[in-house]
């Protein structure tokens, strides 16, 4: 007996959601969510279901000769553009470890090509919304994760480091511009806590035993004051800051500049700090009574909270093998695919393991560790899963002229057990090329067998899209591309993770385009599991193709003349087509252009079902 898509899809949520649905909140309570975004070089967590919505996008840009990376704090502009913070949006926090910056700053470790080793999201949708950040340096792992709470305004937060030598001083600095953009001139900063109140121009020293929590607002800018436009902004309201006195050597803020400055310098044995922002778009006396009727509960839960994702707190291991004994017991033809998921969770048990036991030690590195194993067995689970349904599953990325491949007419040639076509638009603006919507995530990634590239610039999806795309079709997944005007050369494709596992190497840049001898025609080349001579039409065309040089593993199923123009190639467990046709050019009498032939939307569909592998 063979499952349904519904009860496949039950029984692997079932499986990647056990451990956090025994967690999540009971009856009536309200859920948190952070969703991760990217745009271009940009990495956005929003979270939601607070009292306040946050928004922290960490970027990198070219600044003359330098790179600019930073993490930024905001609500969520892109729904209300006139929303403005108090926290600086564009890089509220800076990190350094011995003087070296981690984050923020210009040319920040210019040495270090990524601008991160982790960012993602490690829990949402329950009591708790949990994201992280992990940089690895030469002095240390650096790990910085953020953390909603339905009952809490303030974004909880924690840095913690694992030294690799010796640390002499480690360094935190946020930055915020309460009231609105202005000048040390136009503005009258001031610091409020429990105790007193500073204004500028001065820097304040903090005794933390006595002023866990300060009130960063603008006296000239208090939005009490109906006249509430500065520099073109709408006046934003004051920052909150909490901070717990564990590790702290000191605290010191900053009313001299334009911003505001925050600074914490930890005591150097210390490997850990608490803290939590706050946003309070409101007058500073209703801020200041908001702060105070707030400290005690956003302090109590700094002190209280583990910052530890569920998955691995509360992983149980015995109650994961009866889940996969459950799906072996309803007769699905997943069965033949379970002994690799068992393996996955073995190797996830071992290290989870290993992380509860050397936590103390290795904090961030045995923790990782267990997340990457937990990661395997969630990707071995949902492959699996994948791999039962007969019905093929595509994605299309969208690119100039996608229509012109007909695609649509795949569903009419996909026989009893059906295809499904879904898909996200090429576009470009200002701000760079996108591909909206995309499939960001494992689970929405994985719930497709193969992906179609129709002229797709590789700029358009993120460094971070691009490696998971790989690792998906690594896993078993399948890849289709197609040449044109973005594609190949013009989008670099060669030096991104996607391009070691291509069946063809791009000889021109930065387009490599050639146009084809006037009497040359398609023709099937050598042996082909999803083509063959007899079935392929006559006098078929494409006038204007790539230049692409196949690689040794390569098989090339396809000539333009006496040109490769399509090869196939695997990629771990998964396969790839890459075609160097395009949809320019015009045909010359009696000849007809290949995608314009009757007979391709077939001959697309046993490409489709030859790398999804079904």
């Amino acid at each position: 007996m063979r499952c349904s898509f519904v009860e496949i899809v039950s029984i692997a949520w079932r499986v990647v959601l056990a451990v956090m649905v025994a967690c999540l909140c009971i009856g009536n309570a309200p859920a948190v969510e952070v969703t991760a975004m990217t745009e271009g070089n940009e990495y956005r967590f929003a979270f939601k279901g607070g009292a306040f919505p946050y928004v922290l996008r960490l970027w990198e840009s070219p600044i003359g000769k330098d790179i600019y990376r930073g993490i930024g704090l905001r609500s969520p502009w892109y729904e209300n553009p006139n929303a403005q913070n108090a926290w600086y949006q564009n890089s509220f926090m800076d990190i350094s470890i011995n003087g070296k910056p981690v984050i923020g700053g210009a040319n920040a470790n210019k040495k270090y090509p990524l601008l991160f080793e982790r960012c993602e999201v490690l829990e949402s949708g329950g009591e708790r919304a949990l994201a992280q950040y992990v940089w690895d340096r030469e002095e240390a792992l650096v790990r910085l994760r953020f953390l909603m709470r339905p009952e809490s305004r303030a974004l909880l937060a924690e840095i913690q480091i694992e030294p690799k030598q010796q640390i002499e001083k480690w360094f935190m600095d946020c930055s915020a511009y309460p009231g609105a953009y202005t000048s040390k001139n136009d503005g009258d900063r001031r610091m409020k806590t429990a105790i007193r109140e500073e204004k500028s121009v001065t820097n304040v020293q903090v005794n933390i035993q006595t002023e866990p929590w300060m009130l960063l607002c603008d006296q000239k800018l208090d939005m009490a004051d109906p006249i509430n436009m500065r520099v073109g902004f709408v006046n934003n309201g004051c920052a909150g800051f909490y901070l717990l006195p564990d590790g702290v050597a000191t605290n010191t803020v900053s009313l001299t500049g334009y911003p505001v400055d925050v600074g914490v310098l930890a005591q150097p044995s210390v490997t850990r700090l608490r803290f939590a922002f706050d946003e309070l778009p409101m007058a500073n006396s209703n801020a200041l009574a908001t702060m105070q009727k707030e400290a005690p509960k956003v302090l109590k839960l700094l002190k209280e909270e583990t910052f530890q994702p569920v998955s691995l707190t509360a992983f149980d291991v015995e109650r994961e093998r009866k889940e996969i004994d459950g799906m072996s017991a309803t007769g699905c033809s997943c069965r033949r695919h379970i002994p690799q998921v068992k393996d996955a969770l073995k190797k996830a048990d071992g290290a989870i393991t290993g992380y509860k036991l050397n936590s103390g030690t290795k904090p961030i590195s045995a923790e990782q560790e267990a997340l990457n194993a937990l990661n395997f067995y969630r990707r071995s689970y949902l492959t699996a899963v994948r791999r039962s349904d007969r019905k093929v599953r595509v994605f299309e990325m969208r690119g100039l002229g996608y229509g012109k491949y007909r695609t649509a007419r795949v569903l009419d040639n996909a026989g009893k057990d059906g295809a499904e076509i879904s898909g996200g638009y090429y576009y470009r603006s200002g701000q760079g090329s996108q591909i909206n919507p995309f499939p960001g995530t494992i689970e929405q990634m994985y719930k497709y067998d193969v992906f179609l590239m129709l002229d797709i610039d590789t700029h358009a999806l993120s460094s971070r899209t691009l490696h998971l795309l790989r690792q998906y079709i690594e896993d078993g997944g399948g890849l289709i591309v197609f040449g044109g005007f973005y594609s190949y050369g013009a989008s670099n494709i060669r030096d991104t993770p996607l391009g070691s596992i291509l069946p063809f190497v791009v000889r021109k840049a930065p387009f490599g385009l050639c146009k084809a001898p006037e009497k040359s025609t398609l023709a099937v080349s050598g042996t082909c599991a999803f083509l063959s001579a007899k079935q392929w039409g006559n006098n078929l065309v494409a006038p204007w193709f790539h230049e692409l040089v196949p690689v040794e593993d390569a098989s090339v199923v396809m000539s333009n003349g006496n040109m490769p123009w399509m090869a196939i190639r695997s990629a771990g467990k998964g396969r790839v087509i890459a075609c160097a046709g395009t949809l320019m050019g015009s045909p010359s009498p009696g000849k007809t252009m290949y995608y314009e032939w009757e007979g391709w939307p077939d001959c697309l569909w046993r490409m489709i079902q030859w790398a999804s592998g079904k």
